[in-house]
């Protein structure tokens, strides 16, 4: 947990995570620019998440309930 916290408010300090840039930052829909390489990793950690769980969820209501669960 040190690690994340030593490493995210060094990306902080130096403007480079979301929510901290030093002037914002706006995309126009004229201009063709890939997403910073944050955004990319934090938008692949979302979906993840997002997918993982619903996957899970569906899996519980699907599957049988275990004779171990003493239900």
């Amino acid at each position: 947990m040190a690690v994340v916290l030593i490493g995210t408010g060094m990306a902080g300090l130096r403007g480079q995570m979301p929510g901290v840039e030093p002037r914002p930052y706006i995309l126009r829909f004229d201009e063709d620019k890939p997403n910073p390489l944050y955004r990319r990793i934090c938008y692949t950690f979302a979906w993840n998440a997002v997918l993982n769980f619903a996957l899970l969820n569906l899996v519980a209501w699907l599957l049988p309930p275990s004779p171990a669960c003493g239900t």
